[in-house]
């Protein structure tokens, strides 16, 4: 079993020093997924676990300028998560507790509700509390511009923050208020039910492997989960299509793209590893197909045929995300090799 002093020299310091170093990101990578198989010898795991989220904690905000510096103790926190339980409480109180400045730091707390490291339903009842009706303006500006944030970037994000959306609501129906905030409380409420219906597809009753046609003959709802979910991994795929047809983004991209995968839980080899892939893959091929409508000789026909062609971008993108998997040594269960057969 491993001691917390071992546990500093092999996994923190060692991690720290490559993320300040810039070091290769295949390595912060092989070093961020030995964190729980380390934390699991340690003889007091969550003690251990929670000295070191502490520290990784504390870094965040030390270097909170530097965005991949942000990204990496991130997915390092996650991983922490995934061991101890007990991390995103302590973790959703340190930002409760912590200073002004640090407590409304718009990157950092977004990408802490990004990664699911935080407790939202206690953070989201102290938010809306200290917003005071309004007359703590710091804290109303900073909910406003949280709520903003995730609607583009993490929509699952606001239906966690009902009780904040519902604070910012009473001060949208004041005389002389803004209609910027009425329409941001719009936007927000009609995300509510899209975000539910995305976190219901984590529920393993939901993903059971059955065709969708089965979820709507037993229940219309599933059906609009499945739906959604779909919608969500079409819009990952445009991303990392977009990130493809930029060569010169390179490693450092394609390493953010993977932490953002395994952050929203859909690198884990479970049932909705298996269906994120498969959708996947149908995406890939829908959009390889291209039409192109073709006159008939001689320009005589009134009406332009069809004829298919074929893109392969879409199709060489999916295999490098593929490829990439295996590069990085990511865990996708037992099934990962099915996914050289898609």
């Amino acid at each position: 079993m491993l001691s917390l002093s071992l546990l500093y020299s092999t996994s923190y310091f060692q991690l720290e020093a490559l993320i300040a170093n810039d070091g290769k990101d295949v390595e912060i990578q092989s070093v961020i997924a030995e964190v729980p198989d380390i934390l699991h010898r340690c003889v007091k795991r969550d003690e251990a676990a929670l000295l070191i989220a502490q520290k990784v904690f504390r870094s965040l905000y030390e270097n909170a300028s530097k965005s991949t510096y942000v990204t990496w103790l991130l997915a390092t926190l996650a991983a922490i998560r995934d061991v101890c339980k007990l991390i995103a409480k302590e973790i959703t109180s340190w930002v409760i507790y912590s200073e002004e400045e640090n407590k409304f730091n718009l990157d950092i707390v977004t990408g802490l509700i990004r990664s699911e490291i935080l407790n939202l339903g206690d953070y989201d009842v102290h938010l809306a509390k200290i917003i005071d009706s309004g007359r703590n303006k710091t804290a109303t500006e900073f909910a406003i511009s949280l709520v903003q944030t995730l609607i583009t970037q993490e929509p699952s994000g606001v239906s966690e923050l009902c009780n904040v959306v519902d604070a910012l609501s009473k001060l949208a129906i004041r005389p002389g208020s803004p209609e910027s905030l009425q329409q941001l409380i719009e936007i927000a409420k009609s995300n509510f039910k899209n975000a539910a219906s995305f976190a219901a597809m984590k529920d393993e009753k939901v993903l059971s492997g059955r065709p969708s046609s089965v979820y709507k003959e037993e229940n219309d709802s599933a059906f609009a989960d499945a739906v959604s979910f779909q919608d969500q991994v079409a819009v990952l795929f445009s991303d990392w299509c977009h990130i493809c047809d930029h060569p010169t983004m390179g490693d450092s991209a394609y390493s953010h793209y993977i932490v953002q995968l395994q952050q929203h839980g859909l690198l884990k080899g479970d049932d909705l590893t298996d269906r994120f892939f498969h959708t996947l893959t149908e995406l890939a091929i829908t959009h390889a197909v291209v039409s192109e409508q073709v006159i008939a000789p001689g320009g005589m026909s009134q009406q332009p045929a069809q004829q298919l062609q074929i893109s392969y971008f879409s199709i060489d993108s999916y295999s490098k995300l593929v490829t990439l998997m295996f590069k990085y040594g990511v865990d996708l269960g037992p099934n990962k090799g099915s996914l050289l057969l898609k």
